[in-house]
């Protein structure tokens, strides 16, 4: 729709820092929430309007924060302050990669280097998977609570990933499915998401992020992840 288009252009031109400064966009907390939250609009921004700048702006804040916030083995800490692979952080991070793989141009020169942090990542969260299916508070700690939300975008972004060809279908799939139970089993007849974190800062203390509470009743951060994931795997089927 066009007038949506137009407000999306509005958005990215807001959001893109002048030129000359260090960050790529306005307000960046160097949180791994950026990458989701900037790379949703611009990417698609830079699909639509094929100004370069969306996409300069794309590349500078996936690849410099991965370079910061990506551990060797594969797992994104929340911020250089909160050095914690906290589950809803990793979620962002994946998300903000998937989104600019799908709606970046094939031609798009750091294409390849996104694509293998995203499929790095993956192998990561897929290592940390419980039986049950789940993701936890803080993904690289077994005793921290299972969250439905980083569970939510691990579910989607393995669907995603299968269908376009950048994970491998063999390998993902039965990871994939058992998520997907997993996560379905935590929403209610009438809707309600159960066990979703409530809205996190970035803290040093491991303790702060095992701390943080769920949400109670209705909550839509859950929602809205259990809707993308649910409409990922109706696309995969």
């Amino acid at each position: 729709m066009p007038g949506a288009a137009a407000l999306a252009v509005k958005a990215a031109d807001f959001m893109l820092a002048p030129e000359g400064e260090a960050s790529p966009v306005r307000f960046a907390r160097q949180w791994t929430d950026d990458m989701f939250m900037a790379t949703s609009v611009l990417a698609r921004v830079a699909a639509t309007s094929k100004d370069p700048r969306y996409g300069a702006a794309v590349s500078r804040l996936l690849l410099g924060y991965s370079d910061q916030l990506q551990r060797p083995d594969g797992l994104f800490v929340h911020s250089r302050l909160g050095p914690h692979a906290w589950g809803r952080g990793n979620g962002f991070a994946l998300l903000g990669l998937l989104d600019a793989l799908t709606y970046m141009p094939a031609s798009w020169p750091d294409r390849p280097r996104v694509l293998a942090i995203f499929q790095r990542h993956v192998a990561a969260l897929v290592r940390h998977q419980d039986e049950e299916g789940m993701w936890h508070q803080v993904v690289d700690i077994p005793g921290s609570y299972k969250e439905f939300t980083v569970t939510a975008m691990t579910v989607a972004a393995l669907a995603r990933g299968i269908q376009r060809g950048w994970l491998d279908r063999t390998a993902y799939q039965p990871a994939l499915d058992r998520g997907w139970r997993a996560m379905a089993s935590r929403v209610t007849p009438d809707g309600i998401t159960r066990d979703v974190c409530s809205g996190t800062g970035s803290e040093p203390p491991l303790e702060y992020y095992l701390n943080r509470p769920v949400s109670p009743g209705a909550d839509d951060r859950g929602g809205a992840m259990g809707l993308l994931a649910a409409l990922e795997m109706a696309s995969l089927k």
